[in-house]
């Protein structure tokens, strides 16, 4: 952006803030269950934050400096009123430049709010730097000022409405991310171990469950459970769906282990899924 030009004239900021949202959306998309599960959420966000953020520039008013010099200079052309023609000719004269330091996203000078003035501030942009120029043969200092004044104005005003789209509120959630709870490998391979051994017991005398209902068959793996874990195992039935799940309310967290429901073929053997 280093040559003058009419600013805030290319790109809508409402496309901007689309692109933005989409560009956001693609990345949370990218990240795994593993990351999402082994980061803090503060982090997550954070880090989104960093990628995408983008500051509306601000202008240094306190620091800004005028410079002048003698060159070639644009002026209309001595024929420029004669059927219509509009065209200049370059002479010697003044040149007159207001500099203003910035800092921000030197795109957003390019960018076009929802209100704007009906004739855009032109400018040169470079190396955080505003440049707006006045030149001519005969110049006046008052009329050097107003120029620069409103030139000037006129790229703060757009600033401060870019500024109040971006910074908008947008849609979030209300709810924060709640991680669900995990299962200690320890105690996990002790609800296995429990189990295993109760259906041991089981398989080497059937006679003694062979009459026992499910309801009951399930209540001596909850009391080996309940031996272990304190009486914090709980039991509850989904018969529409066809299993068994057992609640494991331990150590801060809750998981489930689930078996098939009597109207599977039954097995010698009940392996638990246990899911955390």
């Amino acid at each position: 952006m280093g040559s003058e030009g009419r600013l805030f004239s290319d790109r809508y900021v409402s496309d901007l803030i689309e692109s933005q949202r989409s560009g956001v959306d693609a990345r949370v998309q990218r990240i795994s269950n593993n990351e999402i599960l082994s980061r803090p959420v503060d982090d997550l966000v954070e880090g989104l934050v960093h990628m995408f953020e983008m500051a509306v520039p601000t202008l240094d008013i306190e620091q800004a400096h005028v410079s002048q010099n003698e060159g070639m200079v644009e002026v209309p052309s001595r024929f420029a009123n004669y059927g219509g023609a509009r065209d200049t000719t370059r002479v010697m004269g003044t040149i007159v430049s207001l500099h203003i330091p910035s800092s921000g996203e030197e795109r957003f000078f390019k960018v076009s709010p929802s209100t704007r003035d009906f004739s855009a501030p032109r400018a040169v942009i470079r190396d955080n730097e505003v440049t707006i120029t006045v030149s001519g043969r005969k110049l006046s200092q008052e009329d050097v000022k107003q120029r620069l004044d409103e030139a000037r104005d006129s790229i703060i005003r757009h600033l401060d409405w870019l500024r109040g789209a971006w910074s908008a509120p947008r849609p979030s959630t209300t709810a924060p991310f709640k991680p669900e709870p995990t299962l200690e490998e320890t105690t996990y391979q002790e609800i296995l171990g429990i189990v295993h051994n109760m259906a041991l017991v089981m398989e080497r005398s059937p006679t003694a469950f062979q009459w026992i209902g499910e309801e009951d068959l399930c209540q001596h793996f909850l009391v080996q459970l309940n031996g272990q874990f304190e009486g914090e195992a709980s039991a509850e039935t989904f018969s529409y769906q066809g299993f068994r799940t057992s609640s494991f309310a331990s150590r801060g967290g809750t998981s489930s282990s689930q078996s098939a429901s009597s109207g599977e073929a039954p097995k010698p053997f009940l392996k638990p899924s246990i899911n955390y």
